[in-house]
């Protein structure tokens, strides 16, 4: 019988996609206001890079469970 891992791994991929979304909406936008354009481009790098993390582990888990 394998180990499944379901419910740490869904838990994991709501929190990149909120903390992805708070990045956008919080971060990015305040660095923009500031006009730090460095931190603005980390911050919109790290936001992309949860989300796309997110996706990425979503469907590993579809095809994988399939």
């Amino acid at each position: 019988m394998p180990i499944t891992y379901s419910s740490d791994l869904y838990y994991t991929i709501a929190l990149l996609l909120v903390t992805g979304g708070l990045i956008f909406m919080i971060d990015v936008k305040s660095y923009q206001t500031d006009g730090n354009k460095k931190e603005e481009k980390a911050s919109r790098f790290l936001a992309w890079f949860n989300i796309v993390l997110a996706v990425s582990l979503s469907l590993a888990s579809l095809v994988f469970t399939l």
